[in-house]
């Protein structure tokens, strides 16, 4: 259980370092979101940053618990963190899609790797902050260092 609290820790940090809190809801291109990004059918119209913290790490678990059910190899938390990350921002359905996860579940990590390069287009254009948040998860992923100003 406490490689659980582990994974859902680093994922929700890695989180939050990309998804800017908003305390109203809001839509984007995958529908309605609050908080730290998370999507919602019918997200409250405002929320706490405490609230919005507590939603997401429940996603996160939810997340990883349709994903280990996918997944039977062994994963070191640092992947598990890394995976999750990806998945809450591109969604569970294209992650249950990807050849990111394919990868992983066939144990090709290190074409499961170089898969998170690829997911960095909103609507057929390159996004500079999803170039940037790929290379940060694909470093976590395989246990590469990061820094504070990566």
């Amino acid at each position: 259980m406490e490689a659980v609290k582990e994974v859902i820790d680093q994922a929700a940090a890695l989180v939050k370092r990309f998804e800017e809190f908003r305390a109203t809801r809001y839509w984007d291109v995958n529908g309605w979101a609050i908080g730290y990004g998370t999507h919602m059918e019918n997200p409250p119209v405002r929320i706490s940053r405490e609230e919005a913290e507590k939603l997401m790490r429940q996603h996160l678990e939810s997340l990883h618990s349709r994903l280990r059910r996918e997944i039977k190899g062994d994963l070191k938390p640092h992947q598990w963190a890394a995976i999750l990350s990806w998945a809450y921002n591109v969604g569970v359905g294209n992650a249950l899609r990807s050849k990111l996860l394919r990868y992983v579940k066939e144990g090709k990590l290190d074409l499961a790797s170089q898969q998170f390069d690829r997911w960095v287009y909103v609507k057929g254009q390159i996004q500079p902050g999803l170039v940037r948040r790929r290379a940060i998860e694909r470093a976590v992923f395989e246990g590469r260092e990061v820094h504070s100003g990566d």
